[in-house]
């Protein structure tokens, strides 16, 4: 577990006093994970299942196309997502695959039709820096949802003509708000 729970404390201005409240991150349980693609000959090894086994050891690769790549969560029952924190692939051999995420967008589904996205949360744009590999992406709608969607459509400068994704591991969070002294 990447991030087991994460406590944040807000100092919120409230009549010229100061109230103390928390968010709590619980993660969710993700009942299934589906990719478009698995890059041909490791449909096992590198599958999209191993983005939600907990070891950093293990990862998804994607097919090299020319098109739109994507991997789909699915909860059951259906949540608030709040968090999607993405771990990339990096390995001291080739740290670019790194850029594969850049194009990477995250979207919440109620169902799989078009009318069915509720938000996008989020799209990775840029690496922060050569040393973090984590992408957490905050989603602001409070309505329940079945899906939550990575897609990318980006061609990198690492690979001319395809695109990919190389992820390690997703993990999904909802939060929960209080203020301390309440039960």
């Amino acid at each position: 577990m990447l991030i087991s729970q994460l406590i944040f404390l807000c100092l919120l201005a409230s009549n010229g006093g100061t109230d103390i409240r928390w968010h709590h991150y619980n993660q969710l349980q993700i009942a299934s994970v589906e990719s478009k693609s698995v890059q041909s000959g490791y449909e096992t090894e590198k599958g999209a299942e191993n983005t939600i086994d907990g070891d950093l050891e293990t990862f998804f690769h994607s097919a090299r196309k020319s098109s739109e790549e994507w991997i789909r969560f699915f909860l059951d029952p259906p949540a608030v997502v709040s968090l999607v924190h993405i771990v990339s692939k990096f390995s001291d051999e080739s740290p670019v695959p790194l850029e594969r995420l850049i194009g990477t967008r995250v979207e919440t589904l109620t169902d799989l039709d078009d009318e069915g996205v509720v938000e996008l949360c989020g799209r990775i744009t840029e690496l922060r820096n050569e040393v973090d590999f984590n992408y957490t992406i905050r989603c602001s709608s409070r309505t329940p949802v079945s899906y939550v969607l990575l897609s990318d459509d980006v061609i990198t400068n690492f690979d001319a003509s395809i695109v990919t994704m190389n992820l390690v591991e997703v993990e999904l969070y909802n939060t929960q708000f209080g203020e301390f002294g309440q039960e």
